[in-house]
C-alpha cells in the first residue's frame, strides 16, 4: 500500500472534478448504477472506465483483458488516510470492526 506523502500527491489534486464526484459516491457506498444515475451519464460502463482510471492513478492496473477494478484497495486506502470520505469501512468490506 502506498505511503501518506504518496497519497497526499494523488488526492485530491490529481483528480478530475469528474473523477472526485465518482469516489466520492464509490465512498459513500453507492453503486455503479447509482452513480452513473447522479453523474448524469448513460450507463455504468462510464462509471466503470472513471473507476478504472481512479485505480490507475493510485497504482492499481487492471491485467490484459480483465475488467476487475481495485474497489476494496481502494477503500482500504481511504479509510487509512481519509477515512471521513468512507461510509462505515466495515459495512463495505466485510472487515470486522
Amino acid at each position: 500500500m502506498m505511503n501518506r506523502q504518496e497519497f497526499d500527491a494523488i488526492y485530491p489534486i490529481g483528480l478530475t472534478p469528474q473523477q472526485h464526484e465518482v469516489l466520492k459516491l464509490l465512498l459513500q457506498g453507492e453503486s455503479e448504477d447509482a452513480i452513473a444515475k447522479s453523474i448524469k451519464v448513460n450507463n455504468s460502463s462510464s462509471v466503470k472506465h472513471l473507476i478504472s482510471d481512479i485505480c490507475q492513478l493510485f497504482g492499481w492496473n487492471n491485467e490484459e483483458g480483465k475488467h476487475y477494478r481495485q474497489h476494496d484497495e481502494l477503500i482500504r486506502l481511504f479509510a487509512k488516510y481519509k477515512p471521513e470520505l468512507v461510509m462505515e469501512f466495515s459495512t463495505l468490506t466485510g472487515a470486522a470492526a
